[in-house]
């Protein structure tokens, strides 16, 4: 397992770029337990970009001893576990009930599905155990709850792994590598311009985030750093899509869905740069806690077996067509509490979003597309609060018997009552067209 002090990480970056000593580790105006400086996301840059044969010295210790860095923080090695060492961890116990936490990321939707599905509950009762798997709409809020001891594990990615509960003294181990972003992760300007002409203005985002750390790898190619910028606007995920409507907003920095929510239903939206530029370096986990995992192997082996079953399920055939089973989505409401409350109430506009599927479509040699459908019958088609919807993605789920379920799949000759079916051609664009 991946052990790298928290502080000597810091310490390393802050030699390298000659800021005259170690860079304070202590939490931001109270936001995040733990929590880190605000320059960690280009300390993460610089770290994740070093070869293994590298090494960096600390300063010495107290004890005298100068200490070596060597292999530390390749994209790869993240995948063994990721862990601090500021911070004593209390000792797991062997228990039975479990609880994860997920946000909102197109890489992390099948774990709704997975409680949703019964999936999760059939592989823990295989073990033993029971495993709740629970939204949380703020994506730092679900790690800040997993970092308090609310959670046994949360999605998040490798970074954002690194910086809270490390930062809040917690061991934790990357349990499932779900995906690598490779373009899920984008920043977004309004209307024409290039990386350079965020020069002067204000860039909303998950501040502290993985978003942080994508908008520093961005800057960085076009010569500017964080301190160019205007200011960088702390926006919970929760409420990037209304704020990206105002006004005042110029730029954000997000992740899909709301990437293409956003550049859907905005024509000016103009994505400037996202992690396909830099593929395989922002993993998207399940992280899990330690100790916990330590003392309860069967807690591990439920997750990782619900994870690959329904993996299984979304692949696609050799010739590309594909198919998979879930539940009908219900139309729902976008948080209607604070500054996205106060906009839509303001507007004189509902919450409720129509229901609607999420897709992310990859092929070698064509560019990954990131979409959703939604049914022809949804109360809330024409009033989406977000105006997510257009003519081309609306269908028609149509009602068939039991005895016409497709063969070939983890639920044929399981359904006995009328299902709902929809077929969704995808037409990719090559990488060069």
């Amino acid at each position: 397992m991946l052990r790298v002090p928290f502080d000597d990480i810091i310490k390393v970056w802050s030699e390298k770029h000659h800021l005259g000593g170690t860079i304070r580790i202590g939490t931001r105006r109270g936001k995040i337990p733990g929590g880190y400086c605000a320059g960690f996301a280009r300390a993460l840059s610089f770290l994740f970009r070093q070869r293994s044969e590298t090494q960096f010295k600390t300063a010495e210790r107290t004890t005298g001893t100068v200490m070596t860095l060597k292999n530390i923080l390749s994209a790869t090695a993240l995948s063994a576990g990721l862990v601090s060492a500021l911070a004593a961890p209390l000792a797991a116990e062997e228990k039975t009930d479990f609880k994860l936490a997920w946000s909102i990321y197109v890489g992390w939707m099948p774990w709704g599905y997975l409680e949703d599905s019964g999936i999760m509950n059939k592989w823990a009762d295989k073990y033993g155990i029971t495993v709740d798997i629970v939204q949380i709409n703020d994506y730092v809020e679900s790690i800040n709850q997993y970092t308090a001891g609310a959670f046994d594990g949360v999605s998040a990615t490798n970074m954002d792994t690194l910086s809270i509960p490390s930062g809040g003294g917690v061991d934790t181990t990357a349990l499932i590598i779900g995906d690598y972003s490779n373009g899920n992760d984008a920043v977004i300007l309004k209307g024409e311009g290039g990386l350079a002409d965020l020069k002067g203005k204000p860039v909303n985002l998950v501040e502290l985030s993985v978003s942080h750390y994508l908008l520093a790898r961005g800057l960085e190619t076009v010569g500017l750093e964080e301190a160019d910028l205007d200011a960088v606007i702390n926006t919970s995920d929760a409420d990037m899509i209304a704020a990206y409507a105002t006004s005042d907003v110029e730029a954000v920095v997000t992740w899909n869905p709301l990437v293409s929510e956003i550049t859907g239903s905005n024509p000016d939206a103009n994505v400037l740069f996202d992690s396909s530029m830099f593929p395989g370096e922002i993993l998207d986990l399940m992280v899990v806690n330690t100790e916990t995992l330590a003392d309860n192997p069967a807690f591990g082996k439920a997750v990782a077996g619900a994870w690959y079953e329904v993996m299984g399920l979304m692949a696609a055939g050799d010739d590309g067509r594909y198919s998979f089973t879930t539940v009908k989505p219900v139309e729902y409401t976008v948080p209607s509490d604070g500054p996205v409350g106060d906009i839509l109430r303001a507007c004189g506009r509902h919450p409720w979003r129509p229901s609607h599927l999420h897709y992310i479509v990859k092929a070698p040699g064509y560019r990954t597309l990131v979409t959703e459908i939604f049914p022809e019958d949804d109360p809330y088609l024409d009033q989406d609060t977000v105006f997510g919807v257009r003519d081309d993605l609306v269908m028609r789920y149509h009602k068939k018997q039991a005895s016409d379920f497709p063969h070939g799949m983890a639920l044929s000759g399981k359904v006995t009552e009328p299902f709902l079916h929809v077929e969704f051609d995808v037409t990719l664009a090559t990488e060069t067209g």
